[in-house]
């Protein structure tokens, strides 16, 4: 079919027109949405992203591969895309689970076995020289708190005589190194995606992983000093709480089945659950 050339002059405007606005569009969000590219993050994908208290330019990046496969930990450096590798590992896991408040320490966790480690449980990384020190054995994702000497660490109630053992939560004084149980239970298989704490130090929030296979978990409240629970959802569906820096909301996500999808959605509550 041949194409008259007023009409082929006609379908190129039309395509340049069409062209000019999707540049201007895209222009245009790309302005208005401020992104910036930083830096390829490579495979494994990260699993958790967390900004240093007191660097805006420094970013904790932890990234797992299934199966234990393989595993990463680094400081990206968003104004360079330099990565300072803290663990690459061929097999194992490992998780950079939180920043000290003054940005000079790191708590990670890292599996038995893990490549490069001779011991499993909490480490402490100085980032200043990237040293690191075994702190304890057999503990999971631990958080600094507000203080800026105590740990608090998922771990289990070794002390019970219960099978299987309760998971639980710790507290330990990292320069003087005695920890204390603070809350233990056997409802649950696992805290499902750590934890977080109140501005001023005193509570907890965190999911409970109640079956590994279908993966229900709520959403709870710890008050350090009392020991007292508070659960703050009871459908199920709620996990990966945080605190908000200004104390009085938490946001949590929630899902839920539609046909053969599962959506994804935030909430906010008060503390109290209100």
């Amino acid at each position: 079919m041949r194409i008259s050339s007023k009409a082929s002059s006609s379908l190129l405007l039309v395509l340049a027109g069409g062209l000019l606005f999707a540049c201007n569009v895209f222009n245009k969000y790309s302005q208005l949405s401020g992104i910036t590219y930083v830096a390829s993050l490579g495979n494994p994908e990260p699993s958790t992203l967390v900004w240093s208290p007191k660097d805006a330019t420094k970013i904790l990046v932890s990234a797992n591969s299934l199966f234990g496969h393989y595993a990463q930990v680094y400081i990206l450096d968003t104004t360079t895309a330099k990565k300072t590798m803290l663990v690459n590992a061929a097999y194992g896991q490992a998780q950079g689970s939180g920043w000290s408040p003054n940005g000079r320490q790191i708590a990670l966790s890292v599996d038995s076995g893990t490549q490069g480690f001779s011991d499993g449980g909490l480490w402490v990384v100085n980032v200043e020289n990237n040293s690191m020190e075994h702190v304890i054995d057999r503990a999971g994702t631990a958080l600094w708190l507000s203080d800026g000497r105590t740990l608090a660490f998922e771990t289990a109630d070794f002390a019970s005589d219960q099978n299987p053992r309760p998971i639980a939560i710790a507290l330990m004084d990292f320069q003087t190194r005695n920890s204390e149980l603070i809350y233990s239970t056997q409802k649950a298989v696992a805290f499902s995606t750590g934890f977080s704490s109140s501005p001023d130090g005193q509570y907890l929030v965190f999911s409970l992983l109640y079956d590994l296979y279908s993966l229900p978990s709520d959403v709870y409240t710890l008050d350090m000093q009392t020991g007292i629970v508070n659960q703050l959802t009871h459908d199920g569906t709620s996990s990966s709480p945080q605190w908000s820096p200004q104390g009085p909301l938490i946001v949590y996500e929630k899902t839920h089945k539609v046909g053969n999808n599962t959506i994804s959605s935030l909430h906010i509550t008060a503390p109290d659950g209100s």
